[in-house]
């Protein structure tokens, strides 16, 4: 999951990553919530039909990614 994020990090159009994940898979929920991913605004919520609720059984999960300032002129700089 950190290639994700240093990639994420390192091309400036992309402001945060997301992921699928089942509800069923509880130990990879917990593992993804340790990581800082929280659910998406555009995560699947309960649907109220005539017929009853429909429960989705995944969730969108996201994580902002914050850039940090770039390193100084010296260090892009590499020795011949």
């Amino acid at each position: 999951m950190g290639f994700h994020s240093t990639v994420a990090k390192n091309l400036p159009p992309i402001g945060k990553v997301m992921l699928t994940c089942f509800l069923a898979n509880a130990r990879g929920l917990e593992f993804y919530r340790k990581l800082g991913y929280e659910t998406d605004a555009i995560s699947p919520t309960t649907r109220k039909l005539r017929a009853g609720n429909i429960e989705p059984d995944y969730v969108i999960l996201s994580k902002r990614i914050l850039r940090s300032a770039a390193p100084p002129a010296d260090q892009n700089q590499t020795m011949n």
